[in-house]
């Protein structure tokens, strides 16, 4: 049985490639999701920095809302970015039209 470390000590080396990539390399684990993990983990790990997905930049535009106002490595940035990216199925004009999951 192949162990974590023998399956991915290429990809998880010490060499300098962005931290995004190196989750990358797990089975399964795309380019979002890599976002996704290191967006919740960026108020506590220093190398998890992921810019902000599209998405979520094109959104703050459309509604005003300035993320340069909140520190980056912050738990408040975190969150407004996860607001944005629940409130991108719910575009303006369609309050209330949210996701009808019961």
């Amino acid at each position: 049985m192949t162990t974590i470390v023998e399956a991915y000590c290429d990809c998880m080396s010490a060499r300098a490639i962005p931290v995004i990539s190196k989750i990358g390399c797990f089975y399964g684990i795309g380019p979002v999701t890599a976002n996704i993990f290191l967006r919740e983990l960026r108020p506590y790990w220093t190398k998890a920095d992921p810019a902000p997905l599209l998405v979520v930049e094109e959104l703050a535009r459309t509604l005003n809302i300035d993320l340069t106002r909140y520190g980056r490595k912050g738990l408040v940035f975190a969150r407004v970015e996860a607001g944005l990216i629940r409130r991108r199925r719910n575009p303006p004009g369609c309050e209330g039209e949210g996701d009808k999951r019961a």
